[in-house]
């Protein structure tokens, strides 16, 4: 598996909807696609409601804010200035100090003019998706419209840790959501949990799809499988290519050229003890250091019997 994608990444045709997808060309090996689904974060009838990020100081006003995923949530009704603008939209902004109160839309409807989904990364679909809303009521200040951007990211269980809402730039409004819902749909769930909460959601430039990635000793498509399975640790233990191949040739071969080398340095060094052996051999024989040749021929007859012997046997 390989996380990095190419930066080709594009929104799939058709109206805007709560079922995202994307296609993406990873690595120009061919398209592929990423697929979520935030149904469940559509809240009918309800909405998410936030604190600002700022409530616990003095010097700025405390907001809060009302968000609805992939729809409009109507406005705070118990504030008087919000009755000043429309009936719905997809997120509001209240607070309720004054006679009147203040109320303000940080977007208008779930349409594609108003809205937009992308991908936190666009190299890892894994990390999540986050939902862009735009043209909500005129920021004086900033000569702008006022904007929201949800951050929804991929988090294995169902649990939401309390969030709150900053703003990141000039009347524009940011909040970081965890929830399983970030994660691609082809992520499957176990036990009320993304990949069992044995493993982690990313996406495989094999097979283009994102899927479950399973922890050593867990297996399966929602990693809920106890034993060896498809482990995050494949990433570090690739297989073995050309260069792998090449590298290895000349390991062996550097390996049988020391072998060679080792084995005539044994023999030279023996070849230098025999030499030594028979030059201390040559002097233990011939001490004064001059050549001596021994010559039966010359040697006198001491060897043989003496003539008058012979002669005295053969009287007798």
């Amino acid at each position: 598996m390989t996380p990095l994608l190419a930066p080709l990444l594009v929104a799939t045709a058709g109206a805007i909807s709560c079922q995202p997808s994307f296609k993406i060309n990873p690595s120009n090996s061919g398209d592929a696609f990423v697929y979520y689904n935030l149904m469940s974060m559509n809240l009918r009838g309800a909405s998410w409601t936030f604190g600002d990020s700022d409530h616990d100081s003095q010097s700025v006003r405390n907001y809060t804010y009302r968000i609805q995923i992939c729809g409009e949530v109507e406005s705070p009704s118990k504030i008087p200035a919000c009755k000043d603008n429309l009936a719905t939209a997809t997120a509001w902004q209240f607070d309720s100090k004054g006679d009147r109160g203040e109320c303000f839309r940080l977007g208008s409807h779930f349409d594609d003019g108003n809205a937009e989904w992308s991908m936190i990364d666009e190299n890892e679909p894994g990390k999540g998706i986050q939902l862009t809303y735009f043209n909500g009521d005129f920021c004086p200040y900033h000569q702008k419209n006022r904007s929201l951007t949800v951050e929804i990211v991929c988090e294995n269980r169902k649990t939401v840790p309390p969030a709150f809402v900053e703003e990141r730039g000039e009347c524009h409004y940011f909040i970081t959501l965890p929830h399983q819902a970030g994660c691609p749909s082809t992520c499957e769930i176990s036990a009320g949990q993304v990949c069992g909460d044995n493993g982690f959601c990313g996406f495989d430039t094999d097979t283009h799809t994102a899927k479950c990635f399973c922890d050593d000793g867990w297996s399966g498509k929602a990693c809920s499988t106890k034993g060896d399975g498809e482990s995050i640790k494949e990433e570090e233990s690739p297989g073995c290519d050309g260069v792998c191949v090449a590298l290895i040739f000349v390991f062996l071969l550097l390996l049988g050229l020391i072998a060679t080398a080792v084995v005539l340095l044994l023999r030279v060094r023996k070849m230098n003890e025999l030499n030594i052996r028979f030059a201390a051999l040559g002097e233990e024989l011939n001490p004064d250091g001059k050549l001596k040749t021994l010559c039966l021929c010359c040697v006198p007859h001491a060897l043989d019997p003496p003539v008058h012997s012979i002669l005295h046997d053969q009287n007798h």
